[in-house]
C-alpha cells in the first residue's frame, strides 16, 4: 500500500494554467509557491474515459 505525500515537498513543476480572473493562460511553476502551504490538483480535462 502507498504511503502517504502529506508534508512532503513537492517536485519542481512548471505548466501552463487557466487563470479565470484574466480569461487567460499563464504558467505556474513550483517557484511561486515556495516556502508556502499549499494544496495542488490535477484534473483530466472534461469529457475524458480514465
Amino acid at each position: 500500500m502507498a504511503t502517504s505525500l502529506v508534508t512532503r515537498e513537492a517536485p519542481a513543476f512548471s505548466m501552463d494554467a487557466y487563470d479565470a480572473a484574466t480569461g487567460r493562460y499563464t504558467t505556474v511553476s513550483s517557484e511561486d509557491y515556495a516556502g508556502h502551504w499549499t494544496a495542488i490538483c490535477f484534473y483530466p480535462g472534461d469529457f475524458t474515459f480514465v
